[in-house]
């Protein structure tokens, strides 16, 4: 249902219908919020949220992923704009299109109104690595940041992420409703790394300013003789009750799709921005890959394709015999014969519900994997691998893969959901056009020996066995990848290191899945 002010007055007006419907198992999917509709839509859904408009920001999945996203990866979620962020280089701004308004979790900082339009860079979820033009760098004579938020909120803790690129910030201060007799001075680290920081006690308030407390100066770090300070990004973490994401269940960081459980329904916000043309058409695609896939998983029926691992695709494993340049065995892996993949089953295998084929030659031992090389790795394979033929259209491309993981990420990255990419794959069109698949560490791939196994929020667990006399288990993962131009040849794939070098990436497998047309409309 449109979410237009008058429809949901009239949803509001009837709540006891509604109640009836989802607590039977019905659910109601909403799509268009606006601030306009917004207490009605609170009165439906049993909180009170804030709304705001979607920005150029970072959109990621849940973890673990929210079973109405089963199907979605995250390039499906995650948008590009057609404009280039540096023109020397590769590399396009995140949409600032993919929805039009987005309700509160438990981070209010994005809700508010900053006193300058350039400190909504503090909470677009960006970060050093993608790019100074997402962050804040100014004159140190701007010392501080004030946002006002749209009604008063109890904090309860807040994160700094500084940047380290000029002047160095060791302290920062809390303020609430300006009252500087009881602000809260915090240490942070001077080398820029998030840090989440508790308000104890909880401070409310409207206006909350942060500020730049202590710095250190670097005299050879000025611009134009300037003395300069940074941030990154800022959270405010509000206070929220006990069952908080028991009744709200987001399926990204931000508010902008939404599941509300009630009884054995409930309600859904899809706040899409479907648009009549797209800047970048494959975003067109994405959309309504992200709208249908909702739809299916809640068994409503859909005239379009699925693309579900184990939804009737039709599976073609392509052969990657002529590109495998390194063994399973100990005679390459990763040096240690103790932790290899020599047990992976070989041949036509099902890993998650994919077919795929994992090459083996029987009569004599040659290399059975593709590797990237670099220190430390055996055999000396290249540093990318190009050219993996594919030769045919797909709606989508799974990747039976693993990595050595040579840096995990740190506490500090994870609760700043700082991306790390590993590596990334290459998709050469026929026409000679590309798309790029990042893996990103621990979102679609991570480390071939683990202690604890479990999926991961972009890739699920494709084959696991505990190494004998270990507490670790070997595992390999299985990521798809959702065509966003699925009538067009799929020339070939590459294996290239990503941007964030912190660990050698293995392809075991690849497989490339055609979904059935839907079926035809019943007179």
């Amino acid at each position: 249902m449109s979410a237009t002010p008058a429809n949901l007055q009239a949803l509001a007006a009837a709540r006891d219908k509604v109640g009836i419907f989802t607590q039977g198992g019905g659910y109601l999917v909403l799509h268009g919020l606006s601030p306009d509709g917004l207490a009605d839509y609170n009165k439906l859904v049993g909180f009170e949220h804030m709304i705001r408009p979607f920005r150029q920001e970072r959109v990621s999945l849940t973890a673990p992923r929210h079973p109405l996203l089963n199907g979605v990866t995250l390039s499906d979620v995650v948008l590009y704009s057609a404009k280039r962020i540096f023109s020397w280089q590769s590399g396009n701004y995140v949409a600032n299109d993919t929805f039009s308004y987005v309700v509160d979790l438990e981070d209010v900082a994005p809700f508010g109104k900053w006193d300058s339009d350039f400190h909504y860079n503090l909470v677009n979820g960006m970060t050093s690595p993608d790019g100074w033009p997402y962050i804040c760098n100014e004159p140190a004579t701007v010392n501080q940041y004030v946002l006002t938020l749209p009604k008063p909120q109890e904090v309860v803790s807040w994160a700094w992420d500084g940047n380290a690129f000029y002047d160095l910030t060791s302290q920062v201060d809390l303020i609430a409703d300006g009252d500087e007799a009881s602000k809260l001075t915090f240490d942070v680290p001077e080398n820029g790394e998030p840090v989440t920081l508790d308000v104890r006690p909880p401070k409310t308030g409207t206006v909350f300013t942060f500020r730049h407390a202590k710095t250190t100066d670097l005299p050879d770090k000025k611009q134009n003789g300037k003395k300069i300070l940074g941030c990154d990004n800022i959270a405010l973490v509000a206070k929220r009750p006990a069952d908080f994401r028991q009744r709200v269940r987001p399926m990204l960081n931000n508010g902008a799709l939404v599941e509300y459980p009630q009884g054995r329904g409930g309600i859904v916000l899809c706040n899409l921005l479907l648009k009549d043309s797209e800047e970048v058409p494959a975003n067109a695609i994405r959309k309504r890959t992200i709208l249908a896939t909702i739809l299916r998983n809640l068994k409503a029926p859909f005239a379009g394709k699925t693309i579900i691992a184990g939804a009737g695709l039709v599976y073609q494993p392509i052969d990657l015999s002529k590109q495998v340049n390194q063994y399973r065995t100990e005679r390459g892996w990763f040096g240690n014969p103790k932790f290899t993949f020599r047990d992976l089953p070989t041949g036509d295998q099902l890993f998650a519900g994919v077919k795929f084929h994992v090459f083996e030659f029987t009569t004599s031992p040659v290399p059975t994997a593709i590797m990237l090389g670099g220190r430390g790795v055996p055999n000396n394979p290249p540093e990318r691998v190009t050219g993996i033929p594919v030769n045919r259209k797909a709606d989508a491309l799974f990747f039976l893969h693993t990595a050595r993981v040579d840096q995990p990420r740190n506490d500090a990255e994870r609760r700043a959901n700082k991306p790390v990419e590993v590596a990334k794959y290459v998709v050469q069109y026929a026409d000679g056009q590309v798309e790029e698949v990042p893996l990103l560490l621990e979102v679609d791939i991570d480390s071939y020996r683990r202690r604890q196994v479990h999926p991961l929020p972009g890739a699920q667990i494709g084959w696991t066995r505990p190494y004998e006399g270990t507490d670790e288990s070997a595992v390999a993962y299985v990521k798809q990848w959702n065509n966003p131009r699925p009538d067009t040849v799929i020339a070939s794939i590459d294996l290239v290191y990503g941007k964030d070098r912190r660990g050698v990436p293995v392809l075991l497998a690849l497989t490339a899945a055609t979904a059935p047309p839907p079926p035809k409309a019943q007179r």
